[in-house]
């Protein structure tokens, strides 16, 4: 990917300059202040949220337990984006796409997954958890003894946590996570804590406190509507909270946003997460400091450096190419629905209104090169190069707060998810389109010089794929307007969740070498579709446009393949990838992708295309009599 090295960005207002990339690479490269000034950035962070029990009367202690307040201590943790307990935010009302609402869902862990804390074989991965809290703890100053028995107990209650959590399956779910009711009624719902109860929480008071983080604009009635999105978890969690000691529940919310700051202190903290980073993912060698430094300034001015990157980087005649195949693609994929023998004319019938209602956006929005745009934007940003624990802390409250003042204004349906830079691409259930920022206009995707076999077996599966995230387990159940709403026929649905299992169970029986575990069919399985979908009707596309030249393209010169051969060998070429088994183990947990190389073999299985082209003999692995299909 095109790295704009050395280009400054700088946003201005009148003549202040606001937000500086260099300012910003500058504060992150100076690893010698920043290891000078040891944990002192972190003091003011840790007084905030009222102590780390953990540290006693040392810097950054000072914890008193009768001045203990789980909702402001929640609320604290959630100006600085950190969702620890309650993640509660604005979200868009999935039943009326052009609408917010406030939604509360379960917390995200500090391991990959509640499995960590819940199966015997992850032992040691917990133990390693436990022992970078611990050492984290002891650099920031708590007694050894009393930092090991005190993360133990806070673990403790992680552990608790995960047991009410609902699994990765369930939060699949997109009816059963979608439950409505009134602020007032989560009292009634979720019973509040008692008068002799040790710990208190009022959920319309938080809610209001949470929201005063904001621009103050926006009043919390009692009757205000909210979504619940794991119902079994808030009808235990403030039970939970009052079997633990107020000491061992602060420990652990503090621990969870120092666990992701010690990264941004000094080396020693850099040391610690190393260690644990090769018991857990298998990595042995940190990260070189330009690139993480690289990558948390585009993370933070995507738009400014994605401006910079299309101005200077991207080809713009990719943009007719990608309209040209979109549409091929989409004629393929409208071709497979007449075929689709498994569904009736009605359900077919909208199901293409909602193919042909599909927006297509490619490259970036055009207002990224509107400087003035930019420089609001950008506005309220400000960095010191000598500060760069202070600057993330910053730009956490600018994203942790920055969806509450959104609550009373209509869905924007015309922004981009993701900053042009990102070599990804995305289709979104709430607005039904489909995304392909300038990024991933790139080999092995796309290469405007090379066969158009290549660049349909690339960034053409990749095309079909995010179409048919439309007609996923998921996205299925979303009409054409974005609004989660079934339209599908009783019978045709059972059609459709039997052609769905037979995915699952494929998938779910793939081994994963060297780490004794199966594919997760389950919770792979809407990327599991849109693989298969997207290579099919990037294949038809690639055979009708060859039609249409009226000719094969040319062969490569000392490359022995087919044009057709070559599309699959591309498709292949782009999930080529190596993991380390500690790290594949994470992504078996926690990714909704397949594991790269099932990516590949799942997909050729189930290609009769593939199973011709290379002519693979019936029965064999690569071509076995039991395929499966959804689209």
């Amino acid at each position: 990917m095109y790295t704009p090295i050395g280009i400054i960005v700088i946003i201005k207002q009148g003549t202040q300059v606001l937000y500086s990339k260099r300012n910003a690479q500058r504060a992150c490269f100076f690893a010698d202040l920043i290891n000078q000034k040891g944990i002192e950035p972190a003091i003011p962070l840790l007084n905030e949220l009222g102590g780390w029990p953990i540290l006693g009367d040392k810097p950054g202690g000072g914890w008193r337990e009768e001045r203990f307040d789980l909702a402001r201590l929640i609320t604290t943790l959630r100006k600085y984006n950190n969702k620890v307990l309650i993640d509660m935010g604005v979200d868009v009302d999935d039943m009326n796409s052009t609408q917010h609402i406030i939604s509360f869902s379960q917390q995200e862990f500090g391991m990959p997954s509640r499995e960590y804390y819940l199966q015997s074989r992850y032992r040691t991965l917990l133990e390693a958890y436990i022992t970078l809290a611990r050492d984290i703890a002891i650099v920031f100053g708590a007694n050894t003894l009393t930092a090991e028995r005190e993360i133990r107990d806070a673990v403790d209650f992680e552990i608790a946590i995960a047991n009410i959590s609902l699994t990765q399956e369930e939060m699949r779910d997109t009816y059963a996570t979608y439950n409505r009711l009134t602020l007032d009624k989560m009292a009634v719902n979720f019973t509040e804590p008692g008068p002799q109860d040790p710990i208190q929480f009022n959920w319309a008071n938080f809610t209001r406190g949470v929201f005063d983080l904001g621009d103050g604009n926006v009043t919390i009635e009692d009757n205000e509507p909210v979504l619940i999105r794991s119902v079994k978890y808030f009808e235990k969690v403030l039970g939970l909270v009052q079997r633990f000691p107020k000491r061992t529940i602060a420990n652990y919310m503090v621990w969870r946003i120092i666990q992701n700051r010690a990264r941004n202190l000094n080396q020693t903290f850099q040391d610690i997460i190393g260690e644990y980073n090769k018991v857990m993912y298998g990595q042995n060698s940190q990260e070189a400091r330009w690139k993480s430094c690289m990558g948390y300034t585009i993370l933070q001015l995507g738009q400014a450096v994605g401006s910079l990157y299309v101005r200077q980087a991207f080809d713009e005649a990719a943009k007719g190419t990608a309209l040209d195949m979109i549409h091929g693609i989409r004629d393929a994929f409208a071709q497979i629905l007449l075929e689709e023998e498994w569904m009736d004319e009605s359900t077919r019938k909208k199901a293409k209104e909602k193919s042909d209602y599909m927006q297509e956006w490619i490259g970036y929005a055009d207002n990224i090169l509107d400087q003035e745009n930019l420089n609001d934007l950008y506005s309220d940003v400000e960095v010191n190069s000598t500060e760069y624990f202070r600057n993330v802390l910053g730009n956490l409250h600018r994203w942790g707060t920055g969806d509450l003042g959104l609550l009373r204004l209509p869905y924007n349906k015309n922004g981009w998810s993701d900053p042009p830079t990102t070599v990804n691409a995305a289709y979104s259930f709430l607005l039904n389109n489909i995304q392909f920022p300038a990024g991933i206009f790139q080999p092995p995707f796309y290469q405007k010089d090379q066969p158009r076999s290549m660049n349909y077996g690339g960034i053409g599966v990749v095309i079909g794929h995010e179409i048919t995230h439309g007609f996923d387990d998921q996205g299925s159940r979303y009409d054409k307007d974005g609004n989660l709403r079934n339209w599908w026929d009783t019978s045709i649905l059972e059609n459709f969740h039997n052609k769905s299992q037979c995915i699952v169970d494929q998938y779910g029986n793939f081994q994963v070498p060297d780490v004794g575990l199966t594919v997760n069919g389950l919770n792979t399985l809407g990327e599991n579709i849109a693989d298969n979908g997207g290579l099919k009707q990037s294949f038809r596309a690639y055979r009708k446009w060859v039609a249409e030249v009226g000719h094969e393209e040319p062969l490569l010169p000392g490359v022995n393949f087919t044009h057709n051969q070559l599309f699959f060998l591309n498709f292949a070429q782009v999930w080529c990838d190596k993991e380390k088994p500690e790290a594949l183990i994470s992504l078996i947990n926690t990714d909704p992708h397949s594991p790269a190389q099932f990516r590949v073999i799942g997909t050729l299985q189930n290609s009769k295309d593939f199973a011709e082209t290379f002519q693979c003999r019936p029965g064999t692995f690569m071509n076995p009599a039991k395929k499966c299909s959804v689209w």
